[in-house]
């Protein structure tokens, strides 16, 4: 026989009965569930705070009470699912915006760039919407060509990378930046587009008619330059990419506002073929 005489109770009961069973306590992993899902403004902790969530729960469970927490892990995934499928939401959104911005709209606007570059008066033309095309003179659409031609020469490409937009961007708005989001009304806001010429890189602004964009050729209200004297040069003398370039803090200008001195000489416009000379007679 045994002399030690609580040999007879069970090592749970004797922890029962002289109060020694410890105190339960809050799961580490729940508390980090509900963290993580509160702090969600950061894409990713709302998967990190489901996971952590479900560890928790799992544990809790396992744990025959000495755990507690099951409530905050509950709010933790709740939350964390919400976070990410509102983040998965806006990821896929963005794409499908970049996508047209990239596809749509700087492909859409490079062929009326190139039209610009190259002088062609009727190319540009058919960029335009029908008011803004009679609001523009031919002469004026011409000399808006030679400007951009002898500021920037030959227009090379509308780029789509990352870093050659920035690159764009950089050159024609400079360290001080532009005030504003794109300028323009927000029903038609003037869209930036970085370019790139022979002679270095700028950014234009379209203000696009918004019905346009439901097809294959892009419809322009109206649109500028930015020069590398940080002065937009807008195709309409009074139109909207006027009000838009004042708003982003640039200092608007028209080609008929150029004195003869300013204005640049336009290209000779081709010679006309010679008749053929008559057949002699037989």
């Amino acid at each position: 026989m045994s002399d030690n005489p609580y040999a007879q109770y069970p090592a749970e009961r004797r922890r029962d009965e002289f109060g020694l069973e410890e105190p339960p306590r809050v799961s580490i992993l729940a508390v980090l569930s509900l963290i993580l899902a509160v702090v969600c403004c950061i894409p990713g902790l709302g998967v990190l705070a489901v996971l952590f969530g479900g560890l928790a729960l799992a544990g809790i469970g396992k744990s025959r009470g000495r755990v507690t927490g099951k409530a905050l892990a509950g709010v933790g995934v709740a939350l964390g699912i919400l976070a990410t499928v509102g983040w998965l939401a806006i990821s896929i959104g963005l794409a499908q915006a970049w996508s047209m911005y990239k596809t749509q709209i700087v492909g859409g606007s490079a062929p009326m760039v190139q039209a610009v570059s190259d002088g062609d008066v009727q190319a540009v033309r058919t960029h335009l919407r029908e008011s803004a095309s009679a609001d523009v003179a031919d002469e004026e659409i011409a000399l808006f060509s030679a400007m951009i031609q002898r500021e920037f020469g030959d227009f090379v490409e509308a780029p789509t990378g990352f870093s050659e937009m920035l690159e764009s961007f950089a050159a024609a708005y400079g360290q001080s930046g532009v005030r504003g989001g794109g300028g323009g009304s927000q029903q038609n806001p003037a869209i930036p587009i970085a370019l790139q010429f022979d002679n270095g890189r700028t950014v234009i602004h379209i203000v696009i008619q918004n019905d346009s964009f439901a097809t294959s050729l892009l419809r322009v209200d109206d649109f500028f330059i930015v020069m590398k004297n940080r002065k937009a040069l807008t195709l309409r003398r009074d139109g909207p990419a006027a009000s838009s370039a004042v708003s982003m803090g640039f200092d608007p200008f028209h080609v008929s506002e150029l004195s003869a001195a300013e204005r640049p000489a336009l290209p000779a416009p081709p010679e006309a073929p010679s008749p053929a000379p008559a057949p002699e007679p037989e």
